[in-house]
This record gives structure tokens, sequence and C-alpha cells, in this order.
């Protein structure tokens, strides 16, 4: 491989990890918030039908739950400010996961469709929390939200919804995502951004399923 090829593909790998994910809400976990979080919370882990699904939880059990879904790639970390942060962890009871396909919850295989990756994520809160929660998703985690929202209405109280990719005219996959779906692509990318781009390509034909759905929210 010569000089510009590995330079065009080092350029695509941080273009596609910037268009899937876009601006996140803040930064990853530190140390010191890993620490404190430690003292309050606690790992789980949920298998639902051939998908496991692990993640966080902790808090105060017996106030207002919420639940964390971040953006493609990502892991539960992306939301360790929030966890960390000792009036919310006073004041509401947190789950935050990793998404089926990413870190702990990966296998490498992306789940294409947002109402499987709702359901399994949905399945397991219920599994930690009687609900009804909460919903904060970011980015990819807009979609999904909307579709726990349609799917279970009952285990919803609110959504907040951070930059959601939610218009299918607007999340049509992009060149360097159809560049990262070549051989070269996946020969270089890491798993999390594979597991992206797959998500990528399938989004609108997706979001295009998920509109008849938002009238009933």
């Amino acid at each position: 491989m010569d000089r510009r090829a590995l330079i065009a593909i080092l350029g695509m790998a941080t273009l596609l990890s910037i268009g899937c994910q876009g601006i996140p809400p803040h930064d990853k976990v530190s140390q010191e918030t890993l620490a404190t979080m430690g003292e309050h919370f606690a790992h789980f882990t949920h298998v639902v039908g051939d998908h496991r699904l692990k993640g966080v939880r902790g808090g105060t059990f017996d106030r207002p739950p919420v639940l964390f879904i971040h953006g493609t790639p990502g892991d539960w970390k992306a939301w360790g400010r929030y966890l960390g942060d000792s009036e919310l962890q006073e004041k509401t009871w947190m789950l935050a996961v990793d998404r089926p396909g990413f870190a702990q919850s990966g296998s490498g295989t992306p789940i294409q469709s947002l109402e499987t990756q709702a359901s399994v994520i949905m399945q397991s809160a219920l599994e930690e929390h009687p609900g009804p929660f909460l919903i904060v998703g970011h980015s990819y985690g807009g979609p999904i939200q909307l579709e726990i929202a349609a799917n279970f209405p009952g285990s919803v109280s609110s959504l907040i919804i951070l930059a959601g990719a939610i218009d299918p005219e607007l999340q049509q996959a992009r060149w360097y995502h159809h560049l990262a779906n070549t051989g070269v692509g996946r020969l270089v990318l890491p798993e999390s951004l594979k597991v992206a781009t797959q998500e990528m390509l399938s989004l609108p034909a997706e979001l295009e399923r998920l509109q008849a759905k938002l009238k009933d929210i």
C-alpha cells in the first residue's frame, strides 16, 4: 500500500468517526470519575434472544429512572460525566448500556434493525427497573429511543433527544461510508467503525420505516 492510499484511508476513518457520531455531548469518563462511580454503580449483563447486552446501573432506586443510549460508534462511558454526578446520583436512578454490536455488547456483527436494538435495550432496562424511564439518546441513539417510545409506551415517561439522527433525508450515507464498506476499508478499520458503517448504510431505510410510528408517540 503506497503512502497516498494510507493517508486516504486514515482520513476516511477520521471522517467516518465524525460523520457517524457527531460531536459527543461530553468527553469520555475520566479515571477519577470511574473511581467515584465504583462506589455507586454496578455492571450488569442480560441476554435477550440471541443478543447479550452489558451496561452499568446505579443511583437512588426509588427516584425517577433515566436510560442513556449512545450514538455510533460509542459505549456507556460516553455518559460518564452524568453518571458520576453526585446530585444526579441522589435524584435519579441511572442506567447506561453498550448498544448491541459495540464495546462489551459487541460481537462484531451489527444489528441494523432499529426495532431489534430498541427491544434488546428496553427489555434489558426493564430487568433492572420497572420504569417508566426518561430516555436520553444521542445521535444514532435518537431513533432507537423513538422506537422504544413507540413499542413500549407504558415504560417511557419522556424523551431527551440530543442531535438525533431522525430525518431520513438528512441521514443519507456519505462517500466515506461507502469507501469504508470496501474490502480495503473493512481490512483497516477497527471493529467499532465497521459496525458503525453498516448501521449508517442501513439507517435511511430504517428511518423511513420509523416515520409511520412517530404519530403514535
